[in-house]
């Protein structure tokens, strides 16, 4: 009986042993975790993302690394966001520290001012500040020389930082709601400019103090390496009187994404699609109101359309 006892519990801790389950590797945890930030993206729903989930799940599990896990992790992200959406190891994403952003710069022709705006990586907030600076003050020194019309130019412009564009135009921009972002379930995030403030979602985003305002005609340059951030910034003047956009259709990534650091990986997310201050939104890029393809044609019909408008 005393034997039978002692084989008895043996086999049961041999099957109890094999019911433990086993851990995941490194890799399959990071997957985890990123996906489930991904449940989050603009376009993950539906079966199409339900299947890709399940996939990038089934590729990861035995991932002993997260470098391992990040073929079917992009994979997958590009179901959840698309093309406007990153996963990259930090020193990946990490801009270039040699190359100093290039700041915005505005130059008279006659009475109509080139306000040329171009992107913004990389730079920290005493940066940011100054590019919002260097846009107010040579709008401001244009305004005051007798510049009656203005050419923002965002040819070439694929984005970066949106709150310092906002700021820097707002001397062109009247006070208020000047668009939006929307969430998959339709509901928007407002942006608002305020005398060179940016606020989003009700909340203080930027600041850089101007309170002048200086009217008339705007002609906005777009082509198609205008993206991301430039892209709201043309989103920015569509709706309001006297404006008209030239050029060619812009990037497509025309979106709001999200910064979702994991380890040591960040994940650059799609949320949302940008909305105008009508409420029109624009999935894939913005239409110019005249198309015109080459560079030189652009400004010119821009600068013909603006001097019609002037005195």
């Amino acid at each position: 009986m005393t034997v039978q006892i002692r084989v008895l519990f043996v086999v049961l801790v041999v099957a109890l042993g094999g019911c433990v389950e086993k851990p995941l590797p490194a890799g399959a945890v990071f997957a985890d975790r990123v996906l489930a930030a991904m449940d989050s993206g603009l376009y993950a729903v539906g079966d199409d993302w339900r299947a890709a989930r399940a996939q990038a799940v089934a590729s990861t599990r035995n991932s002993a690394t997260p470098e391992e896990a990040l073929a079917p992790l992009r994979l997958a992200l590009a179901h959840a966001g698309r093309s406007h959406s990153t996963l990259s190891r930090n020193a990946e994403a990490a801009p270039t520290p040699a190359q100093s952003p290039t700041m915005p710069t505005v130059t008279r022709d006659g009475r109509l001012a080139v306000v040329r705006v171009p992107e913004l990586y990389g730079g920290d907030a005493t940066t940011a500040q100054e590019y919002a600076r260097s846009l107010i003050a040579g709008i401001k020194e244009a305004a005051v020389a007798g510049s009656c019309g203005w050419i923002v130019d965002l040819r070439g412009n694929t984005g970066g930082d949106m709150r310092p564009m906002l700021a820097g135009l707002t001397p062109l921009l009247p006070n208020g709601i000047v668009g939006s972002s929307q969430a998959r379930d339709g509901s928007r995030i407002p942006i608002s400019v305020t005398d060179g403030m940016v606020d989003i979602a009700q909340e203080r985003a930027f600041a850089q103090v101007e309170t002048a305002k200086f009217p008339g005609p705007v002609a906005v340059l777009l082509d198609a390496y205008t993206a991301s951030s430039a892209e709201f910034a043309a989103i920015a003047f569509i709706g309001l009187e006297n404006e008209r956009s030239f050029g060619t259709r812009s990037m497509g990534y025309s979106t709001m994404n999200v910064t979702i650091p994991i380890d040591s990986y960040t994940l650059l997310l799609t949320v949302g699609i940008d909305v105008d201050r009508t409420g029109k939104a624009y999935p894939s890029g913005v239409a110019p109101d005249e198309r015109v393809a080459g560079s030189v044609d652009t400004a010119a019909a821009a600068a013909a359309w603006i001097r019609a408008r002037c005195p």
